[in-house]
């Protein structure tokens, strides 16, 4: 009776041994199980198969941004910020450039004007002035085509698009 705890103890500590090895036993059967499902799978080469069972679907048009919207009104603001700015320059100059604007100003006609004349500098200055406007321009209109291209739609699709259009006339 005596000695009755003690081999308690012992067969609890028994038990408890049993069920770790049990669990041990459990856990590397069922790598051993994945082991050889993962070989069989490759031998038969069926982890390199799937099947498509429904397609992708693309969307329609885009979620967002709109596009479109963002660059009609960053058009829109872009011009009215240069009339406001044009404006706001014509209000703020108090320079006279011509006869009238004297003749508003003292309500007299003046009795003679000095006319300008325009050196040879000056001219040359113009046209290098033109010609870079004329750049500048050329430059703009192959941006907007390369912008049009890569955020609306590619220019070859427009240009199918466009012929199907021009030709359902």
């Amino acid at each position: 009776m005596r000695e009755s705890p003690l081999i308690e103890k012992e067969y609890i500590d028994m038990i408890q041994e049993l069920d770790n090895t049990n669990l041990r036993y459990r856990e590397v059967s069922a790598r051993e199980m994945e082991a050889q499902i993962s070989q069989q799978l490759e031998l038969e080469k069926k982890g390199e198969r799937f099947t498509l069972i429904d397609p992708p679907q693309e969307p329609l048009e885009p979620v967002s941004p709109n596009r479109i919207a963002i660059l009609f009104l960053g058009f829109v603001l872009a011009v009215a910020g240069g009339l406001g700015t044009v404006a706001l320059a014509e209000m703020l100059d108090s320079t006279i450039h011509s006869e009238k604007a004297i003749a508003s100003i003292l309500g007299v006609e003046p009795l003679a004007t000095i006319p300008y004349l325009e050196s040879r500098k000056e001219s040359e200055d113009l046209k290098k002035q033109r010609k870079t406007v004329f750049i500048a321009s050329v430059a703009g209109c192959i941006a907007i085509i390369i912008a049009f291209h890569f955020i609306v739609m590619p220019l070859d699709v427009f240009w199918y698009k466009l012929l199907r259009v021009v030709g359902a006339f």
